[in-house]
């Protein structure tokens, strides 16, 4: 298959078998039914391709259409999980028949790897019956068209669990450790007045999945008391963000490895650190006294964040 674990990875692959009380032959099963599907992608013809989505998508969406009747627009945020391709194709070609539908991702140029995507697009999936389906690359450009397509009613297929830039991302718990994500599928549906929904490809058999949602995510409930902030936009695309990896979790208890990511992220050992009001508290007094906090400029820290930039919330999949 091309697999070959070195000692490190395997050990970060053996933390997420403990997790789910799994073996990590797993792992290697799913690796190889994953490089089947690829495969597929690459040599099918377009009315192949709809079956083969249709014989393994085992959902019942009619919730997921009333949710969606009662929403002007939505972000449909879908993580690299589970056979994510074949889930991405089957919400395209359902909805694509009544609304516009964009597809956004990292642009090949920089995410390599996404490539067959522009190829599964060009050339099944560009004909005068599909041109409610658009690729929009997490570009200037893409963003643009992303923003529009939200406007006019649309649905916006995203993946939130990837970035390009580390230093543009948020720390969340996830997993038991912390993880690093952009802010852009929360931001464009908050920006837009968007419905954000997570969903998730379960596994229910080899090359099967049944896809999971909820209904939209409502940040600003946990952010009742914020709303004097300075900087509550940006407070509530983190909340709601973290909710998306909260319910995420949720649906993963014993299929972690089917993450594509579940490598680098249990290559981590540290967990989440939450401080409480009273934590903080006690410890503030010594943060301060730190001279590693000292600026050499004279310039006070603004611990509000009102007098400095705020962190990018770029979008990156």
């Amino acid at each position: 298959m091309g697999l070959t674990l070195g000692e490190t990875d395997r050990q970060a692959v053996m933390r997420a078998c403990a997790r789910d009380n799994t073996c990590i032959g797993r792992y290697y099963h799913w690796y190889f039914e994953k490089m089947l599907v690829a495969r597929r992608l690459k040599n099918a013809t377009r009315s192949s391709l709809i079956e083969l989505t249709k014989a393994a998508d085992a959902s019942d969406l009619h919730h997921l259409d009333q949710v969606l009747s009662v929403c002007s627009s939505a972000v449909l945020a879908l993580p690299h999980f589970g056979h994510y391709m074949l889930a991405a194709l089957s919400i395209v070609t359902r909805y694509a028949t009544e609304r516009d539908i964009g597809l956004f991702y990292g642009d090949p140029k920089t995410h390599r790897g996404n490539e067959v995507f522009d190829e599964v697009h060009a050339s099944r999936f560009s004909t005068r019956e599909d041109a409610r389906i658009h690729v929009l690359h997490a570009n200037r450009a893409g963003m643009v068209e992303a923003i529009r397509l939200l406007r006019a009613g649309g649905l916006l297929l995203m993946m939130p669990d990837v970035h390009q830039n580390a230093d543009e991302t948020y720390l969340v718990p996830f997993l038991d450790r912390t993880l690093d994500v952009m802010l852009g599928s929360a931001s464009l549906a908050r920006k837009t007045g968007s419905a954000l929904i997570p969903i998730l490809a379960i596994p229910t058999g080899a090359l099967r999945f049944e896809l999971q949602f909820a209904g939209p995510i409502d940040a600003a409930t946990r952010m009742a008391s914020a709303n004097s902030s300075s900087h509550y936009d940006e407070m509530l695309d983190y909340t709601a963000t973290s909710m998306l990896f909260e319910q995420y979790e949720q649906w993963m208890v014993g299929h972690i490895l089917l993450w594509q990511y579940v490598r680098e992220h249990f290559l981590r050992e540290a967990s989440f650190i939450v401080f409480s009001p009273q934590a903080l508290e006690q410890n503030w007094p010594a943060f301060l006294a730190d001279p590693r906090n000292h600026s050499d400029s004279g310039i006070a820290i603004d611990l509000l964040g009102e007098h400095t930039s705020a962190p990018s919330t770029g979008v990156s999949i």
